[in-house]
């Protein structure tokens, strides 16, 4: 992982009366944690593999990014990018996420990109 490159994925949403975390744990992965407990509530298979691996059904070649809460807490905005680098803003819908789809946030039928911005944030990123 380069965390030197992106924000830290990191925010807080409710969820069916709790506060959850939602954090990155890889640089192409998100998680979702019980805040007041530390429960994992992302459990799926591996999101990485190594040379000589086979590459995972749902691999995500995207550095996650900055997350932003919709203000009722039911999408999730993402300012990550990939290499060459192109940022890439994705939204998906927290509910589907939390509800059971556990891979909406690498390609769930609610995530959508943005847009694409060439070398966005590599000049804005403290040295």
């Amino acid at each position: 992982m380069e965390p030197e490159t992106v924000p830290f994925s990191f925010g807080f949403a409710s969820w069916q009366g709790r506060v959850v975390v939602i954090h990155r744990t890889a640089w192409n992965r998100l998680d979702v944690s019980d805040a007041s407990t530390g429960q994992f509530l992302s459990e799926r298979g591996p999101t990485g593999y190594q040379a000589g691996e086979q590459r995972p059904q749902h691999y995500l070649d995207y550095f996650h990014g900055a997350l932003y809460l919709s203000p009722k807490g039911t999408r999730i905005l993402d300012d990550g990018w990939v290499w060459h680098p192109v940022g890439i803003p994705a939204v998906w819908s927290v509910e589907q996420w939390l509800s059971g789809k556990v891979w909406e946030s690498e390609d769930g039928e609610t995530r959508r990109e943005v847009c694409a911005r060439t070398y966005y944030g590599i000049m804005a990123l403290p040295g």
